[in-house]
């Protein structure tokens, strides 16, 4: 199955802030915690599995199980509410601009994740032909 154009763009536009992130946490500033580090690095495997994940959807081949896509589509949904909720969560007061520049940033973050969201599912949960081939195989 031939995927469109603009999901490769997508793909390039999703790999590249892991690039840049992983570049960026390897040398960490004076005023970043430890924690903040350690989340990173932890952080890492996960989007990069999810790439792989897109990467699958987009060019249509198999990596590893049916299952194993449903979870990480699953797990994706809950990471993706978490952060909206945490990001919510610890706002200050905000007042002017600084509101409008924090719907601004959540429309942006709903825009770059809605893609993924919609290719890992359904790459998990729409593509039987895809799996039913990897049975026979």
């Amino acid at each position: 199955m031939q995927r469109r154009w603009y999901w490769k763009v997508y793909f390039f536009i999703a790999a590249l802030p892991v690039v840049v992130a992983f570049g960026f946490s390897l040398y960490p500033g004076d005023e970043v915690a430890v924690s903040d580090v350690v989340a990173a690095w932890a952080a890492l495997p996960f989007y990069i599995v999810q790439l792989l994940g897109l990467h699958g959807f987009i060019y249509w081949r198999r990596f590893g199980y049916e299952r194993l896509w449903q979870l990480v589509f699953a797990a994706t949904v809950i990471e993706t509410a978490w952060t909206f909720y945490s990001m919510g969560d610890d706002l200050p007061d905000l007042e002017g601009y600084e509101t409008g520049l924090l719907a601004f940033m959540a429309v942006g973050g709903t825009a770059l994740t809605a893609p993924l969201l919609v290719a890992l599912f359904i790459y998990a949960f729409r593509s039987s032909r895809l799996w039913a081939e990897a049975d026979l195989a």
